[in-house]
């Protein structure tokens, strides 16, 4: 057994407290589309100063308590970049709205102009004599005004950087809000004490006081027509104002303590504002009553604001928590209400038709979920169900119990058919193997069961964890379980032998669930401490760490695996219900927020719908995106390439002998400039579409079945040829069958032809099993053979790591020979798109072409064959004839490139880091690095950019040397 510790590869993206589902589902909308919880960031630790959008909305700036401005992805709540503001001690700010400029008011009584690509300040403007707490910009970007602790309202003008007009004691007190009107030369100021001014921007004369407000002013804006003015008090209430009389329009009063902020939508027609009482109120000018409230669960909210295109919201509370809302379609769907007490745990019979719901009522309810209402009420009394789990057959389903029973009970006739006992404590955990025989227990006493439920005895059982089991799980092949317990521990065990394979380590608290990819590959754990981390389980018995999602602000509860492949749904105790894209580590949505803690979920078998519960008895039933594909792609393309953003990331590149390398010279800056702007082709965007589902021909299927039959002999030193000859055909056909890249890697290894054996590996990524096809062996042993050689031979960080790669060929006389992975080979890496075309577009690249190879000619050959298929989808005739050995290849100039990216703060999965490069002006080339976070590879000479999580990193020039690029 080998003990595995979780390494240090986190994605944080920002723990916080959550709003209600009120305001989530039903409080603000548009054209049939409701402002939805998007982020929730844990931005400062007491205070936020300011929060914005930026001005095309995608990003978030933000001022927290300890004064520095920090950049953050609106889409993906991801922190791009920070700086301090040093002495200055900013304390309010207002961007630019369309340069890379920002303007900041601070504690030392300056206003700082900033160039936030570089983070430097450009001016100093000098003029109050105390801290500047209030700015505002006119559309145009020429004139900016300034209000001060010091009671002073100072109009600057922004092409000459010099100070205009000046009143020194526009209020008695300082002055806590100021803004220009949209179309007349008109300035609002707010002040501490209660008044509203009104000032003509020529000469800063005073036009009319507005005097209403019994307390001190804390928000004055004119709405976007400039028809009305708004203003917010300290004394709970906002007004609204006919400003070129003075009269007053309406009088909002909803809020019970301090309105400290308030945003316009940019139509004029709507109001939200928050107040130190903890509220979010909606407002519709022209209307007395609020539309719609909420009381927010961490404290008084400080800031409200809209974004440019009116579909987004921000809120700043006192507690450092930033929320964002989008527009969007809710995912909420029902309600199912029936329940006395709170349900603990549920789940779907296999074909969907059914949702049972264990309650502390003591009661058990089948659901029928095409007309969500109550089949029938099991009673359980004294059983005090902790865990229940349908069978495989859905007939029945069973029980673990705060008794120490197993129950199992009938879907039909609703009795209970059979009760285990050999547990000392609850049962907390069960999982039914695949083959439906065997049932796996888990609980209290810390022992998990292996029983024979046609005889009913315990098969095999094991005092396991530290403390109480809390979840189970089973691999989709049954090869494998795992085990989680509150001692902080993941299990993996061989079945049926339940011997231990490995520990996994990482959860600083109790792990709550644990859960299998649909492939088997994977393993996510979800915990009390909050974050949820996922494991590469391909070889059980050497897992690997990939990470860490954190995002959630309590306990998750459950985690569940997509039926798409590439999302993860998590359940939590702080109310939300999130959904992950697992290869880029992004939060791709808040798809549902709860008026309560959520304490168990489960997906539908056909992936469509979540069922959720919470502590209100009930039980919401939420959609998994249609989209969610669309959603994450487009994502991970706004990854990184966010305003403020720019070329970022130190790098650090060095020759062969250790020298510093300079970037190639010729390389402008503009050049640069203009790459990174540039957004990805929709071809490129296939790079991250899973593969697209395609009918299979007639002659395509009995050339399957034949590699089948051939395979079901089990006779490969007699048909090994016949075998590679048919797989061959089969891929002419079929350039995703999984099965016939198992067999070319099987049948060249076998002879020493490793280049072969590397294509058919890559290749092998991106493809299918067709299980109606194939019965010879199970779609996870086919994976877990060529993840051997993807892992342990073709990736080269086990050699990195001090390991030797001892290769041996055993022929059909079990005669043994060394063998040795030319460096050509380990160097080669195929780039994501070849990969992707070569699977998905019959007979484009001809295996075949690869057979025999000198080192140096495959080489030669590969690299060709990508130049190739990189600017064609047009395959070959069918008359063509594979090149021979015999052929040679135009040779191409190479140089190897090392890159290192250990340090960089990206995601990765398995270790893996993806990034691309680009030639010149030609396509941008997909690639990963090994397990390791490292790359070494050969690519032809020339000019390169790198790019990596979608930003621009590095320009330079690769000869016929070694470079090495190490990115922090």
């Amino acid at each position: 057994m080998r003990k595995h510790t979780l390494l240090p590869l986190k994605w944080t993206l920002g723990i916080g407290l959550l709003l209600l589902s009120g305001f989530l589902q039903a409080t603000v909308r548009a054209s049939g589309e409701t402002f939805l919880l998007q982020q929730s960031i844990k931005a400062g630790k007491d205070f936020l100063h300011e929060a914005r959008f930026s001005p095309d909305g995608r990003s978030l700036i933000l001022l927290a308590d300890d004064h520095k401005l920090s950049f953050w992805s609106a889409s993906t709540g991801r922190r791009l970049r920070a700086f301090p503001t040093g002495e200055h001690q900013a304390l309010t700010f207002v961007p630019h709205p369309s340069e890379s400029i920002l303007y900041s008011g601070g504690g030392d009584d300056t206003i700082r102009v900033w160039d936030t690509d570089r983070a430097e300040p450009l001016e100093a403007l000098r003029g109050h004599l105390a801290p500047v707490q209030t700015l505002a910009l006119d559309g145009s970007a020429k004139t900016l005004v300034s209000g001060g602790e010091d009671g002073a309202v100072i109009v600057w003008d922004l092409e000459v950087l010099k100070l205009v007009y000046s009143e020194t004691r526009a209020h008695r007190g300082p002055v806590h809000s100021v803004h220009l009107h949209p179309r007349e030369p008109i300035l609002v100021s707010g002040g501490k004490d209660g008044k509203v001014r009104l000032w003509d921007l020529d000469g800063l004369q005073p036009i009319r006081t507005l005097v209403e407000h019994q307390k001190s002013i804390t928000q004055v804006e004119f709405t976007p027509n400039g028809e009305h003015l708004i203003s917010s008090s300290a004394d709970g209430t906002l007004i609204v104002w006919d400003w070129k009389n003075g009269k007053v329009l309406q009088t909002l009063t909803q809020h019970t303590k301090s309105v400290n902020g308030f945003g316009i939508s940019p139509l004029g027609r709507e109001v939200l504002s928050g107040g130190k009482d903890g509220a979010i109120h909606r407002w519709v000018l022209g209307k007395e009553e609020s539309a719609g409230a909420l009381d927010s669960v961490s404290g008084p909210v400080e800031k409200v604001r809209f974004a440019n295109n009116g579909k987004q919201i921000l809120a700043a509370l006192s507690d450092g928590t930033l929320l964002t809302w989008g527009l969007g379609t809710s995912s909420f769907l029902a309600t199912l209400k029936g329940h006395e007490r709170p349900v603990n745990s549920l789940d779907f019979t296999n074909n969907g038709r059914y949702l049972a719901t264990a309650s502390a009522d003591k009661t058990i309810k089948l659901w029928d979920m095409e007309k969500h209402e109550v089949m029938r009420t099991y009673e359980t009394e004294s059983h005090r169900v902790q865990v229940l789990r349908f069978a495989t057959d859905s007939k029945t389903f069973a029980t673990g119990g705060g008794d120490s029973s197993i129950r199992f009970w009938n879907t039909q006739s609703g009795e209970e058919t059979r009760n285990l006992r050999q547990h000392r404590g609850k049962v907390t955990a069960l999982a039914f193997h695949p083959n439906g025989r065997v049932l796996l227990s888990g609980g209290t006493d810390k022992e998990w069961l292996l029983w024979n439920l046609e005889s009913n005895e315990v098969i095999r059982r094991e005092k396991a964890h530290g403390d109480q089991i809390s979840s189970v799980a089973f691999s989709p092949d049954g090869a494998i379980f795992a085990t989680a317990g509150r001692d902080n521990k993941v299990l993996l065990w061989s079945y049926p032998q339940g011997e231990l394979l490995s520990e996994l380590e990482g959860h600083r608290q109790g792990v709550t669930d644990v859960a299998f990819s649909l492939d088997g590959r994977e393993l996510a754990s979800a915990s009390q401490d909050s974050t949820i981390r996922l494991w590469d389980v391909t070889l059980p018995g050497r897992p690997f760490a990939e990470g860490v999602l954190e995002g959630h602000g309590f306990i998750v509860t459950r985690v569940l695996f997509a039926q798409d492949g590439r999302g993860l749904v998590s359940v939590s105790r702080d109310k939300t219900v999130r959904l992950w894209d697992l290869k880029s580590g992004n939060l791709v949505r808040i798809l549902n927020g709860e008026r309560t803690p959520l304490s168990d979920g489960m997906l539908s078998p056909d992936g469509r719908l979540i069922a959720v519960a919470n502590m209100l008895n009930e039980v919401s039933l939420v959609a998994y995106p249609d989209d969610a594909l669309e959603l994450m792609a487009q994502i991970e393309v706004e990854h990184g390439e966010e305003p403020g953003a720019g070329i970022a990331g130190a790098a650090e590149e060095t020759s062969e002998s250790g020298d510093e390398l300079v970037a190639d010279e010729s390389m402008e800056l503009q050049d640069l400039l203009e790459t990174k702007a540039q957004s990805m082709s929709p071809e490129e965007l296939q790079v991250y579409a899973p593969p697209p589902l395609k009918k299979v021909s007639n002659r395509a299927q009995q050339l399957q079945m034949q590699l089948n039959t051939l395979l079901l002999q089990a006779k490969f030193c007699d048909t090994q040829d016949r075998l590679e000859k048919v797989a061959f055909q089969v891929l002419d056909h079929v350039p995703d069958d999984l099965s016939a890249y198992h067999v070319l890697v099987r049948t060249s290894s076998a002879r020493g032809d490793f280049g072969l054996t590397l294509i058919a590996v890559r290749l092998s990524d991106r493809a299918r099993y067709y299980p109606e096809q194939y019965q010879y062996s199970t779609e996870i042993e086919v994976r877990n053979t060529l993840a051997y050689w993807g892992h342990e031979v073709f990736d080269q960080s086990s050699q990195r790591r001090g390991r030797v790669l001892d290769l041996e060929v055993i022929n059909c006389h079990d005669q043994t020979r060394p063998a040795t992975l030319p460096e050509p080979l380990a160097l080669a890496n195929l780039p994501e798109e070849f990969v992707m075309k070569a699977t998905s577009i019959p007979r484009l690249s001809d295996l075949r072409d690869f057979r025999g190879l000198t080192a140096a000619e495959f080489q030669n050959r590969l690299l060709r064959e990508v130049e190739r298929v990189s600017g064609t989808e047009d395959p070959h005739p069918s008359s063509r004839l594979p090149l021979g050995p015999e052929y040679t290849s135009e040779v191409v100039v190479v140089g190897k490139l090392r890159l290192d990216l250990t340090e960089a703060s990206v995601w990765r999965r398995a270790g893996r880091v993806n990034f691309r490069v680009r030639l010149g002006s030609n396509l941008w080339h997909h690639y990963r690095t090994d397990r390791d976070s490292i790359t070494e590879m050969v690519l032809p000479v020339g000019r390169y950019y790198l790019s990596v999580g979608n930003t621009l990193k590095r320009a330079f020039t690769l000869g016929e040397q070694e470079i090495h690029v190490v990115l922090r």
